[in-house]
C-alpha cells in the first residue's frame, strides 16, 4: 500500500487538486489591413490593362478560340467595377472605346459610356474620335455611330486633317451612315422645336389664359408633322 504525501494546500468549495488546467486557446482573427495607395493603384492599372487586352482582339477571334462561351459584356462590367480607366490609350494610341468600335464590341459601347464614363471626344491616331472610327468602317460603322450620337457625339468634331465626322462619312459613300446622321438631326430638331413650343405655350398661358395656349400647341404640332412629312 502506497501513501500519498500530505499537502498543506487548502482548497475551497468543491475544488480539487489537478495536474495543470488546460486553458482554451482563443483564436484571434487577423484584421484586414486597409490597402495602401500603391496597392489600389496597381489594382486599377491591372484592370485597365485587362480591359485594353480584351478589346485589342477581334471579337470573332475570341469567340472562335474559346472552348466555352464567354459573356463579354459581363466581363467588361466586372472589370469596370474594379475601377479600370476606360479613357487610357493603348500603345497605338487608341482608347478602349475606339478599340471596341474597331473590333466589333458594339454591345459593350453603352456600358463603356455610362458605367465607364468613356469620353466620346477623346482623340486617337490622326486625331480621330470614336465617331470618326465609326465612319471609317463604312456600313459596319452605322450601328456604333447611332449609339455614339445618342449619347452626345457631335458630327462636327474635327480630326488632324480638319475633316469633320460627316466629311469622312461622305468619302465612304455609305447610305446607312447618312441615315444615322439624318435620324439624329431630326430627333435633335424635334426636341428643340418642342422645347421652344413649350416655352411659348407657358408664356402665352400666363398672359392670355389656358384656351390660347392649347390653340398654339395644336398649331405647333401641325407644323412639326408637316416638317417631317416633307423631309421624309
Amino acid at each position: 500500500f502506497r501513501t500519498v504525501p500530505y499537502s498543506n494546500t487548502i482548497y475551497s468549495g468543491n475544488e480539487y487538486p489537478r495536474e495543470k488546467s488546460q486553458r482554451t486557446k482563443v483564436k484571434h482573427r487577423n484584421k484586414k489591413r486597409p490597402q495602401s495607395a500603391n496597392t489600389i493603384t496597381k489594382n486599377i492599372e491591372s484592370s485597365t490593362h485587362a480591359l485594353i487586352r480584351l478589346f485589342e482582339k477581334k471579337i470573332i477571334i475570341i469567340i472562335k478560340k474559346s472552348s466555352h462561351q464567354i459573356d463579354i459584356l459581363k466581363e467588361v462590367q466586372r472589370i469596370i467595377k474594379e475601377k479600370a480607366d476606360v479613357n487610357i490609350k493603348n500603345k497605338e494610341g487608341y482608347t478602349v472605346l475606339q478599340l471596341g468600335i474597331r473590333n466589333g464590341y458594339y454591345e459593350c459601347l453603352e456600358t463603356l459610356i455610362i458605367d465607364g464614363k468613356a469620353k466620346l471626344d477623346k482623340k486617337g491616331p490622326r486625331g480621330n474620335t470614336a465617331l470618326n472610327e465609326c465612319c471609317l468602317l463604312g456600313l459596319d460603322g452605322a450601328e456604333p455611330l447611332r449609339i455614339l450620337l445618342k449619347y452626345g457625339g457631335d458630327a462636327s468634331w474635327l480630326n488632324d486633317k480638319n475633316e469633320s465626322v460627316i466629311d469622312i462619312a461622305a468619302k465612304q459613300s455609305c447610305l446607312e451612315l447618312f441615315q444615322a446622321f439624318s435620324k439624329y438631326q431630326s430627333e435633335k430638331m424635334l426636341k428643340q422645336h418642342m422645347k421652344n413650343s413649350y416655352d411659348d405655350h407657358t408664356r402665352i398661358k400666363t398672359i392670355h389664359g389656358h384656351h390660347s395656349s392649347e390653340k398654339l400647341q395644336r398649331k405647333e404640332k401641325i407644323k412639326v408633322f408637316f416638317f417631317f412629312l416633307h423631309i421624309g
